[in-house]
């Protein structure tokens, strides 16, 4: 997260490849993130890993469900999965 004031870095979530898609939670409170294929999320106000997921490809896009159940994510083999993830 970077401080718009001080244009300074605050906090960082390292990654296992260059990212294709981040997505915010609607509250704002998580970030998910498909870097090759892994798939993450991290709580947006300490960048903690909550959730670390192996998939079956390289990942395209990620997106939230409205109540952070549920994580969709593409992958470079052609299809969607649904990740039940339930982050509260």
């Amino acid at each position: 997260t970077w401080n718009l004031a001080t244009g300074k870095l605050e906090r960082s979530v390292p990654l296992p490849d260059v990212p294709s898609s981040i997505a915010y939670a609607r509250d704002g409170t998580q970030v998910a993130m498909a870097a090759g294929k892994k798939l993450l999320a991290a709580n947006a106000a300490d960048g903690k890993t909550v959730l670390e997921i192996d998939a079956p490809a390289a990942l395209g896009s990620v997106s939230f469900n409205s109540d952070k159940t549920r994580l969709l994510a593409t992958g470079a083999d052609g299809r969607a999965r649904v990740f039940d993830v339930a982050l509260k």
